[in-house]
């Protein structure tokens, strides 16, 4: 069967076809364009993901990377704005997509791929009741049936899309391209990537040199070698970074951490304190071989002044182990089991009095317990604990 050659395409099938071209489309009309850009405008800034401080619709050149943000973020911006209908449509295409770009499978994360279509083709309906579309004899929406069997016949299909044909092209011709001076190109371009490799392999070699090869990592995380703010006092961290109860919870810590100290807390105490740190994130072979951190802000705002603008300050959610016998035995549904979510307010030094600790210490705000997940954006609503 001469169209079994043909393989899936993430770019141009899933994050600019079904996605782009129809998805967000569909959505437009649905809430419209205005409402649309006002809830990408609204979210919050975070790390990891970007914020489309203008909107979408007046993007008129999309790429790729552009498309995988704004997935990252879609399903909870359009919850609210649609009925329960159009959002499983969104959630099930979101899923179908993060699905098949796994670079490992089994036969659960196959069931998942072809339950996310199910799903969709079962709630289609709600944009021809809306008056949005006619029919879905779509060619990019039909491919989707064949992911499942291409996988199971020709692997996981990000060797075959075509993001990395043209991520290489940008690197190896268009930039080698722009580097000369457009005469006898084919000659330039060659000796430029020659000498980009060469320079590439030698900076790598004097970096084994120096560092030596990594056999084990013995850090979880990234932090400043050197503490940014210095001497802060207690007034500024209840203050700026919303600390309230600081001076209590350190005092608790003390306690139970230094039975034996009789070093007390004053509020006249001054902390050196850090801005952020970066926490590695454990591998996942079924996402990437690389590994990722995340960064983890906790950064007091700045007052304009004068002609030097004003800063927000930036204090991220994390999630904190509270509970680690039941987060080490947490499976199945209860992957959160042990775990509590938190703002972070204040990274600092423990008081010199009290001697070098192994590592800076967190001061954070809780967030109540998971509770009920709902059902259409299978999220947890959580709120400031009182």
């Amino acid at each position: 069967d001469i169209f079994t050659c043909i393989t899936p395409d993430i770019l141009h099938q899933l994050h600019k076809g079904v996605f782009k071209d129809h998805l967000v489309s569909w959505i437009s009309e649905v809430v419209g364009e205005d409402k649309l850009d006002r809830q990408f405008k609204a979210m919050a800034n975070a790390p990891g993901l970007r914020h489309f401080q203008k909107g979408i619709s007046h993007v008129q050149q999309w790429t790729g990377a552009e498309h995988k943000e704004m997935q990252k973020v879609f399903v909870v911006l359009v919850s609210g704005a649609v009925n329960s209908d159009v959002l499983n449509v969104v959630q099930a295409l979101i899923d179908f997509i993060y699905h098949a770009q796994l670079q490992l499978h089994t036969s659960a994360s196959l069931d998942a791929l072809n339950y996310s279509l199910s799903v969709f083709h079962a709630h289609k309906d709600v944009f021809q009741d809306l008056g949005i579309r006619q029919h879905f004899n779509i060619p990019k929406i039909h491919s989707m049936v064949h992911y499942a069997q291409a996988i199971l016949e020709k692997g996981s299909l990000d060797g075959y899309n075509t993001e990395l044909s043209e991520r290489l092209h940008i690197d190896f011709a268009k930039a080698g391209y722009r580097a000369g001076n457009r005469c006898n190109y084919i000659a330039h371009m060659t000796t430029w990537l020659e000498r980009q490799e060469a320079v590439k392999d030698r900076l790598e070699f004097h970096s084994w040199l120096e560092e030596g090869p990594i056999t084990s990592f013995t850090s979880l995380y990234q932090i400043a070698r050197n503490c940014p703010l210095t001497r802060v006092p207690l007034q500024d961290l209840q203050e700026r970074h919303c600390a309230v109860d600081f001076l209590q919870a350190l005092q608790a810590y003390i306690r139970t951490s230094y039975p034996d100290s009789s070093f007390s807390l004053q509020p006249r105490d001054t902390y050196n304190v850090y801005k952020q740190l970066k926490i590695e994130q454990p591998w996942n072979p079924y996402v990437s071989s690389d590994m990722r951190l995340e960064k983890v802000r906790a950064t007091a705002p700045v007052v304009a002044q004068g002609r030097k603008r004003g800063l927000p300050g930036f204090f991220d959610p994390v999630l904190v182990i509270e509970d680690t016998s039941a987060f080490k035995t947490r499976s199945g549904s209860g992957l959160l089991d042990g775990l509590r979510m938190a703002r972070l307010r204040v990274l600092f030094e423990l008081p010199a009095d009290l001697g070098q600790a192994s590592h800076p210490l967190a001061y954070v705000e809780w967030y109540t317990a998971f509770g009920r997940c709902d059902p259409g954006t299978r999220l947890y609503q959580v709120s400031r604990s009182s």
